[in-house]
């Protein structure tokens, strides 16, 4: 192999590593913008966080109950059925639902509502509040 077709090859592949980058660049801006457009809509920015509120938040309502818990949940009704906005930048979701009875001690249930706030930046649960309903 002469070194002019190798001196070829090491700027093709100088090149293409180089398209790469810029696409890369590119690719993580738009989606940087479309996070900032999914954070300034309410259903976007709730769908994203809601599964995991939801994986941290059921443990901690769970823990509420001295006797158990039974969730009336299913596919289409997830723990959650109402979010909102708890701060003005966005930053904390309260995600809210009704699908859970807590076992009491004489064997009756009683249906509570329940809360949870999210901090979307930190990822983690900042409070569950609980109301009977």
């Amino acid at each position: 192999m002469s070194n002019k077709s190798f001196f070829i090859r090491m700027l093709a592949a100088i090149f293409i590593l180089m398209l790469l980058l810029v696409l890369l660049i590119v690719l993580e801006d738009s989606d940087k913008s479309s996070l900032i457009d999914c954070q300034r809509d309410i259903k976007c920015w709730s769908k994203k966080h809601k599964y995991l509120a939801e994986s941290k938040c059921k443990p901690l309502i769970e823990k509420l109950s001295e006797y158990g818990v039974e969730w009336n949940t299913r596919f289409k009704h997830p723990i959650f059925n109402h979010y909102t906005i708890s701060t003005g930048d966005n930053r904390e979701l309260l995600f809210t639902g009704n699908r859970v009875h807590f076992r009491q001690g004489d064997g009756a249930s009683m249906k509570m509502q329940y809360g949870c706030y999210f901090d979307t930046k930190s990822l983690d649960v900042i409070d569950v509040v609980l109301n009977p309903y």
